[in-house]
């Protein structure tokens, strides 16, 4: 019995001893501040840091309305690549079918008269500008050819491309500041032609003449014009009527005139017969009243403008058809 009673003892001795200390630590806590620390109001806050900029958003708010950035997928640059590689592949592969296309068409097709007669030039490096006032074909008529031919009207087509451009009228004979009526253009056994794709920078096709570098002084044309012009000392030895025994000053003001250039002023030491001769002979109009019906004064070249704004050929994989006025091929060339 004894034994028993010292049990119960101990037991009430620990439970009062763990009381005491709970007590202890509540009075620590009210010393401590007990339900007016911060922690006791429940929850927590995050003080938000100051903004990079006036106008941010600060504190919860700010938090509540972030977004993350999205991220964007990566784009493979070889796919991309391949891409556009392939597509180019396919625009030759597709370039290349319709040439050879052309080809087998052109012997199936009704040939004009003029197949033999009239043919385009093989030397295609004008039909590659990218300009148009420096694109061109060039035609050729037979010297063997036993008439003219009247190219208006002919069309040009390219194959690949589906262009196409008529050729148009103009005039043989051009002049300075005189409006000519159009008319055909009629191409002599041996004479060239060059098809320009552009307009024309003197407002007409024409035939070349002896006189026509007068109009590159100031306009410029692709292929160059040649200067050919007489020279300004043999037209007042052959036309002025002016003494050059006694005409000193104006012979050598002429002598220093270029060949196909218009003076741009003229001494006030020369005298006025001298004066008058020069501006009215010296320059274009002057130079055909004088010499049109000299045996060489028409070369075998024409310059006929197609008037177009942009260019008409590729530069590459292209077929050119040449047809006649009544729809009939006359020949075709692919580069």
């Amino acid at each position: 019995m004894a034994d028993e009673s010292s049990g119960d003892g101990g037991g009430f001795g620990d439970a009062f001893f763990i009381i005491g200390i709970i007590i202890l630590l509540f009075f620590v806590w009210v010393a401590t501040g007990g339900p007016n620390k911060p922690i006791a109001q429940g929850g927590f806050s995050i003080t938000s840091p100051k903004p990079i900029s006036s106008g941010e958003a600060r504190g919860n708010a700010a938090l509540l309305n972030f977004r993350a950035p999205s991220v964007l997928p990566r784009v493979s640059t070889r796919t991309s690549s391949n891409s556009g590689s392939n597509t180019k592949v396919d625009t030759e592969a597709e370039e290349k079918k319709k040439q050879v296309e052309a080809e087998e068409e052109a012997l199936s097709l009704s040939r004009s008269t003029y197949r033999g007669v009239v043919s385009i030039s093989r030397s295609t490096s004008g039909a590659k500008k990218t300009d148009p006032r420096e694109e061109y074909l060039r035609i050729s008529v037979s010297s063997r050819a036993d008439e003219a031919v009247n190219v208006s009207g002919w069309k040009l087509v390219s194959e690949v491309t589906g262009k196409n451009s008529v050729i148009p009228y103009g005039t043989e004979l051009p002049l300075s500041g005189i409006i000519i009526e159009r008319e055909a253009l009629i191409l002599d056994p041996g004479d060239d032609a060059y098809l320009i794709t552009g307009r024309s920078p003197i407002g007409a096709s024409f035939r070349v003449n002896m006189c026509m570098g007068y109009f590159g002084q100031y306009q410029t044309f692709s292929p160059s014009l040649r200067n050919s012009c007489p020279k300004p000392e043999d037209e007042l030895a052959d036309f002025s009527g002016i003494d050059l025994n006694r005409e000193f000053t104006c012979e050598d003001f002429v002598e220093d005139i270029p060949r196909c250039s218009i003076a741009p002023s003229i001494p006030p030491t020369v005298s006025a017969s001298c004066k008058g001769f020069v501006e009215t002979n010296i320059n274009y109009n002057g130079c055909v009243r004088n010499h049109q019906n000299d045996e060489k004064f028409f070369d075998d070249e024409w310059r006929i403008y197609l008037g177009r704004s942009g260019e008409l050929w590729k530069k590459e994989r292209e077929t050119i058809r040449i047809y006649d006025n009544v729809g009939k091929l006359v020949d075709q060339i692919s580069y």
